[in-house]
């Protein structure tokens, strides 16, 4: 296989059978389905900016086992752009409306950065929809509650990630423009994480690359102690984009999670 990014980006991609829209509120979200005969449903959330590429290896992955959904929410990937910032509230109501459209239950619903918040609003607002919660690279820290700091840290972790998840990274950030992402960034940045987190009734999973300098470990054990059934893990000799480098031991951990909580999930 070549080693330029961009072919291997394509490379890792899986083949969506369908790709659909949904626009409920004056908002609009990209779904891209990968069916399997598994009775698993995985619902994939990316973070501020990007968009499903950098779940490609991962989808495969968990694709395995069951159907995997990775949506694109407004104003990023090839979702329209919203006239204005998206509260996480907003977002988690658009899932909402989308999951009671589906007839979904007891989905395990994946968010990654930013879209650990976003997913925490869709459990909140649709708990029979959500079964679990896998929150990956939670954000935001309060200690560093500041887009400077923030963007900062990104800049840290692009010298720990691969030459190709950088590139996905960039491109995608590119394509979401600068205007939106400005937006965007203050809402992300503002948003309470532990008193959301803190109402989840579902099992959660709380996720980190061992050297991630965006979702740091105190803030980790911070998230998961915050929720009420959390546990904790990590992927080893990762940073923020861990699923992307090391999608087995990502869907690794994320099996052996939803079979330990077999008996707690909701149903």
């Amino acid at each position: 296989m070549t080693n330029r990014p961009p072919l291997r980006i394509s490379a890792a991609q899986p083949d969506y059978g369908r790709v659909s829209r949904f626009s409920h509120d004056g908002l609009t979200l990209v779904v891209k389905h990968l069916d399997s005969t598994g009775s698993r449903l995985h619902i994939l959330v990316h973070g501020i900016g990007v968009a499903s590429r950098y779940f490609g290896p991962l989808t495969a992955q968990l694709g395995r086992t069951g159907s995997v959904v990775a949506v694109e929410l407004p104003g990023m990937g090839d979702a329209p752009e919203p006239r204005d910032a998206v509260a996480m509230e907003r977002y988690g109501a658009l899932l909402a409306a989308w999951a009671q459209a589906e007839g979904i239950h007891g989905a395990i619903v994946i968010g990654h950065s930013m879209g650990t918040q976003v997913v925490t609003e869709f459990a909140l607002q649709s708990p029979e929809a959500v079964g679990r919660v896998v929150l990956i690279g939670a954000v935001t820290d309060p200690r560093e509650r500041s887009v400077l700091r923030q963007s900062l840290r990104l800049a840290q972790d692009s010298l720990r990630e691969r030459v190709d998840v950088n590139w996905i990274i960039a491109s995608d950030y590119v394509k979401c423009g600068p205007r939106f992402m400005l937006k965007q960034a203050p809402v992300m940045v503002d948003y309470p994480m532990l008193e959301r987190v803190a109402r989840l009734e579902q099992p959660a999973l709380v996720m980190r690359g061992e050297h991630d300098p965006i979702s740091r470990p105190r803030w980790n054990r911070a998230v998961a102690a915050a929720i009420p059934r959390s546990r904790m893990r990590t992927i080893v000799d990762q940073a923020h984009v861990g699923m992307y480098l090391d999608p087995e031991a990502s869907a690794a951990i994320i099996d052996e999670f939803i079979s330990e909580t077999a008996d707690e999930a909701q149903r």
